[in-house]
């Protein structure tokens, strides 16, 4: 009997399945022998579930598949500067003898062997070979890899091309012998879905049958972390009608998930039927008490921190004197990851630093810890900019302020960090810091990579433990400045402002950004399910810094309808905000954001009806949804669009590259958190409470019922596309049809050079991918716009001080120093 394999097809040229060993994580010079478990390359022939003993564990063969953009994605994060290595191998068998070409798309470095002979060596971005199929089996081994620090892409897709059309299968050795169960189960759990990518509370989670058949199935459905760790798991008969019901959100923590969906676990294990599918979905935890007291507020912090083994909430607990609670252990791993230069430490320093000067020399930490941290985050602060990138200005500062308090503590044992055109020899980090903070409050952060959240962790420990009277004063204004934005860009407790980065998770709910707990914090709306270092370091400062009840005020305030534009410079550097805010929606972008160059993980519009009622456009390149890949399937463009925003209304243009992978635009529409959707005349309406969205697609576009986000996503297909959007409320609009009928009055005209459009308000918008945008026949200077305009501020650019007020009472943030 021949040993069993598993048989699939090319796909559209691609090798779509693979066997699959790590990746394999190490030092950057670590030589290949300690990273690689196979003993040579060129003889390997794998078998699924085949075992590898690597640095004293086993490790084993697996399958995995492409996803429609053909590629296998092993990105991730690796937080000192090393290298990932991963092996994938797969049988191609050919009728006849075949002259091929393999084509390679390559993140990294990918070396390729065909038969035992290397074919390519060192193949990065677009890589070919041409190799000789003998009839039968031909073996394809490929190893890929990639060296860096923080965020590392690591990605290959393999084409076959061949002169003429020929029968290839893609063939892999097995230990499961029913084959044809096996792949019936593999076809019948890709059409499996989630009905929510996120859930909270007592909602269940449950898994739904979209396939064309309804031949039942008995199928396990495991709840884990992506990392591995494993919360819960259920069985069920699943068929079309009937979903399997599993764990309810409130029996899971909070953050990313993954649905595991397999057979039986007897027979996943005993019989080896190792078919699974996976879907990603996250769990909210919401506001679960409402307290009117800050303190209490602050207490519910520290208790959801300690959940995922803060820093942070051991640093609470110190500070608030309840040192039964306090995990040692937390100190000793925080400072191991800062003397080690850990790529995302910058807090991590600044905690420590802070610790240190707050609780003095008659704290109950022992001397021989007190020096231990102060030792890590000198040794830190002297090597950071030799490792990591500072170009950020939340970095820059995360690292001024923990060279400043380390300075405090001992200034004959601190060396200054090198940051060119930031310090200079021999410069104080009082003055340093003086002149960086005022130079940012009178031009504001132009670098959309800021991070608001760090920015408020930095200037709290500036407030609570500097002793230079300047540097906090200068933080605390500067603290007013930036709470003012949460309060500005906040819909019910819900930040959503465009954003230079932006993570996956903040995408589909906006309970996971940071500034939610910095909200929740301080006027109690929002959430504590996101980072929540900077809510913490903003409580345990209450002692020297009182938010201005203006602030709070305004963050309170529901307005009929509020207009923001800012613009922020440094040098070239300029990027104009806007946003339209009502008592029912929030619109936000950034304007005319260099249009047509590469983009990263710049988010640069989006419509909050609510925490998950997100709708925005991007462009995708991938479909991997790690954070680690510019141009992520939500997260990022591979292009940057050009935007316009006037009050609530916004044209997005996209020009995609002839060879662009995907070759769409699509927009998240997660029909789930919606009351109301319908689709009607090339647009798509969406209605939560009073609030009524709509939006549009030059090119057209599909409501996606298979896929990654099915019932989530509309897609696009066109290099040149324009995609618009229309925000109305039951206050502006009456009820919900009759918003529809006026978008659908107002007919978008579409031509070679952009979309002219008149918006349910009257005004008409001409936009373009060059030249002015045009508002009612007038050309629209977006570039001399004052620093910060709205109801409730404004500011010249550049700011000696900005006049914030509600109602009678104003208050002035002087930024000179």
């Amino acid at each position: 009997m021949s040993d069993p394999v598993l048989r699939y097809p090319l796909v559209a040229g691609y090798v779509h399945n693979w066997l699959v060993l790590g990746p394999f994580d190490g030092p950057a010079d670590s030589p290949l022998s300690e990273l690689a478990p196979l003993p040579e390359d060129a003889n390997i022939v794998a078998r699924e579930l085949d075992r590898v003993d690597w640095q004293g564990r086993g490790v084993f063969w697996i399958t995995a598949g492409c996803e429609d953009d053909h590629q296998l994605d092993w990105s991730g994060y690796l937080p000192v500067d090393g290298v990932r290595r991963v092996w994938a191998f797969a049988q191609i068998e050919a009728s006849t003898v075949q002259i091929v070409t393999l084509h390679a798309a390559v993140l990294g470095s990918l070396h390729l062997w065909c038969n035992g002979e290397r074919v390519l060596a060192d193949g990065v971005g677009q890589a070919s070979c041409t190799v000789t199929l003998r009839p039968g089996i031909n073996s394809i081994l490929a190893r890929l890899e990639q060296r860096g620090v923080g965020h590392v892409a690591l990605a290959m897709g393999l084409r076959v091309a061949a002169d003429e059309a020929t029968d290839l299968d893609i063939v892999l050795p097995t230990v499961q012998h029913d084959i044809e169960l096996r792949q019936r189960l593999e076809k019948t759990f890709a059409q499996t879905r989630l009905e929510r990518a996120v859930y909270t509370q007592e909602q269940p989670i449950n898994l739904v049958l979209d396939a064309e058949s309804d031949t039942p199935s008995t199928v396990n459905v495991r709840f884990q972390r992506p990392t591995g760790a494993i919360f819960s798991e259920t069985a069920g008969k699943l068929t079309r009608q009937t979903p399997v019901t599993g764990a309810r959100a409130i029996q899971l923590p909070t953050g990313e998930l993954r649905a595991v969906v397999t057979p039986p676990l007897g027979e996943f294990y005993e019989q080896r039927l190792r078919a699974r599918h996976m879907h990603p979905f996250w769990v909210v935890r919401g506001a679960e008490k409402k307290h009117a007291d800050p303190g209490e507020r602050l207490a519910d912090a520290v208790q959801e921190a300690a959940r995922s083994r803060s820093l942070y909430a051991d640093i609470a607990r110190a500070a608030l004197g309840q040192w039964a609670q306090v995990r040692l252990s937390t100190f000793h791993e925080a400072a191991q990851r800062v003397q080690r230069l850990h790529a995302d430490c910058l807090p991590d320093a600044v905690g420590l630093a802070g610790v240190i000067l707050r609780l003095g020399a008659e704290s109950p930490l022992p001397a021989a810890e007190r020096y231990r941290l102060n030792e890590a985050v000198r040794v830190f602060v002297a090597q950071a900019p030799a490792v990591l990138d500072l170009s950020v200005e939340s970095d820059q500062l995360l690292l001024l302020t923990a060279w400043m308090l380390a300075y405090e503590h001992d200034p004959n044992a601190v060396i200054a960090p090198s940051i060119p055109g930031v310090v200079n020899p021999g410069s104080s980090p009082h003055d340093v810091l003086a002149a960086w903070l005022a130079e940012r409050g009178q031009n504001g952060f132009a670098d959309v990579r800021t991070r608001l959240d760090h920015l408020v962790l930095a200037l709290s420990h500036l407030v609570e433990v500097a002793t230079d009277t300047l540097i906090r004063e200068l933080a605390a204004v500067l603290l007013d400045r930036l709470l003012y934005d949460v309060a500005i860009y906040s819909i019910r407790g819900v930040y959503a402002p465009a954003r230079g980065v932006v993570e996956s998770a903040w995408l589909r709910s906006g309970r996971f950004t940071p500034e939610a707990a910095v909200s929740r914090l301080l006027w109690g709306l929002g959430s504590y399910d996101g980072d929540l270092s900077a809510a913490i370091s903003l409580g345990l400062a209450s002692g020297a810094y009182q938010l201005p009840e203006i602030i709070r005020a305004i963050a309170l305030d529901r307005p009929q309808s509020a207009w923001v534009t800012e613009r922020r410079r440094r040098g070239d550097d300029e990027v104009i905000h806007a946003a339209y805010k009502t008592t029912d929606f929030l619109l936000s972008s950034f304007q005319d954001y260099s249009p047509g160059k590469p983009g990263q993980r710049e988010h640069v519009w989006q419509a909050t009806l609510g925490p998950e009622a997100l709708i925005f456009t991007n462009h995708p390149t991938t479909f991997s949804q790690s954070d680690s890949r510019s141009g992520a399937w939500w997260a990022g463009n591979g292009v940057l669009p050009r935007v316009y925003q006037w009050q609530d209304a916004l044209a997005a243009l996209y020009h995609l590259p002839e060879d662009d992978a995907l070759g769409f635009t699509h927009a998240y529409f997660p029909t789930y958190a919606f009351d109301e959707h319908v689709f009607e005349a090339g647009w798509a309406f969406a209605r939560v409470g009073d609030a009524y969205a709509a939006i549009w697609a030059a090119q057209g576009f599909s409501f996606m019922k298979r896929g990654p986000d099915a019932f989530r996503e509309l897609r696009s297909p066109g290099q040149q596309n324009a995609w618009l959007c229309q925000l109305g409320s039951a206050h502006l609009d009456d009820d919900f049809a009759q918003f529809q009928q006026r978008v659908l009055a107002q007919k978008p005209e579409v031509d070679a050079t952009g979309v002219t459009w008149r918006t349910i308000r009257g005004d008409l918008l001409r936009f373009t991918w060059t030249g002015p945008v045009q508002r009612n026949g007038e050309d629209v200077d977006l570039h001399t716009l004052p620093h910060h305009h709205s109801p409730y501020a404004y500011a010249e650019l550049p700011a000696t001080h900005m006049d914030i007020g509600i109602g009678p009472n104003v208050m002035r943030l002087d930024f000179r120093i």
